[in-house]
């Protein structure tokens, strides 16, 4: 891959610039993640074997850790449209947070209210993606067994 290559895959995915990924690693443990740099490496090889490689450097959200990857793997992983959905139904999900002061607003009572195509989609994976952009609280209660979750005021 050449450099004017790889300009174009970076171009190319603008639309994951601030937005956190689900990533599993190679122990099928999830990770909360964010693009901290796109870029061309001479060094790496690409997909094809070929030198030169369009490279991102990932930070995991929750441990701190950063590491490398493929840009044309994560492209594929995470295709603008799928980016699009989870991003709406995000935000039909803070919606409903917002809106509903009294409910206790479990993981079940949200998964019951809202409206989008829950197919593949974790609610509980959006809900940490919305506390990790700090746009909700998240409160377990033990004696309960229950965690509830809010909109942040």
């Amino acid at each position: 891959m050449d450099q004017t290559t790889a300009k174009e895959i970076i171009k190319d995915t603008d639309y994951l610039e601030n937005r956190i990924l689900v990533m599993e690693d190679s122990k099928k443990k999830i990770k909360y993640c964010k693009i901290i740099w796109k870029g061309f490496s001479a060094t790496q090889k690409d997909e094809n074997n070929e030198e030169g490689a369009a490279r991102v450097r990932v930070k995991d959200l929750m441990s701190g850790k950063e590491f490398t990857d493929n840009l044309t793997k994560v492209a594929r992983d995470f295709p603008e449209e799928l980016i699009s959905n989870k991003e709406s139904a995000k935000a039909e999900i803070f919606n409903l947070l917002q809106e509903n002061k009294s409910e206790t607003k479990t993981l079940n009572w949200i998964e019951e209210s809202v409206t989008f195509d829950k197919e593949g989609i974790s609610v509980e994976r959006l809900l940490t993606e919305l506390w990790l952009e700090s746009k909700v609280t998240k409160a377990r209660f033990k004696s309960d067994d229950l965690v509830v979750y809010n909109s942040r005021k």
